[in-house]
């Protein structure tokens, strides 16, 4: 059993946050993301220990999650003890939550590039769905250099797996690597690259 394991069997972390001051607050049909913590806690956790077990550790790490939603990733990020920032789209439905639980997230016009982070600010980034998202195709290789500016040593992209990816998922296949980064992980809908330091 590891950390993260550990951390999962504690009560206190299914009640993250107030529901019912976030139903007075939060009026949209994003509230469902809220009320599934549950659901998003798990498949969070299986993407932690599936994609970034070895930041499931003692050491301490900078971590940035493009596209934070509801922050769950982050908070349970946070909860082994990184140091975690998020970055959301402006006027995100989700202030009421990243405010209860005190989770860092910048909410930025995502479509200026590039953010406003230092080159290798961060160990770790993750963008789960982003790219699909947020980004129109032509601006996929912008984004993804963007990560690759600011992350030190481990980037996690998750794509959906519709029409728009399966058209255009030669951008991220034959995306041309920095120096010392490696492809070490592609199973379908999510990408791993890690940097020799």
């Amino acid at each position: 059993m590891n950390k993260l394991d550990k951390v999962l069997q504690a009560d206190a972390i299914w009640n993250w946050y107030d529901l019912e001051m976030l139903r007075k607050e939060v009026k949209s049909a994003d509230m469902a993301n809220y009320i599934d913590r549950v659901g998003y806690i798990r498949k969070y956790a299986r993407i932690i220990n599936t994609y970034l077990p070895e930041y499931v550790g003692d050491i301490s790490r900078d971590i940035l999650d493009i596209g934070c939603n509801n922050g769950v990733l982050i908070e349970l990020m946070r909860t082994l003890e990184h140091r975690v920032k998020g970055i959301e789209k402006t006027k995100s439905p989700f202030m009421p939550f990243y405010k209860q639980s005190r989770i860092s997230v910048d909410c930025i016009d995502v479509q200026k590039m590039p953010f406003s982070y230092k080159d290798n600010t961060f160990h770790v980034v993750t963008s789960i769905g982003v790219i699909t998202e947020w980004y129109k195709p032509a601006d996929w290789e912008k984004f993804l250099n963007e990560l690759f500016r600011i992350a030190r040593r481990t980037i996690v992209l998750g794509v959906k797996y519709n029409t728009i990816y399966k058209e255009n998922k030669a951008i991220i296949d034959d995306f041309k690597l920095p120096k010392k980064w490696d492809l070490v992980v592609h199973n379908g809908s999510f990408y791993k690259w890690s940097c020799a330091e």
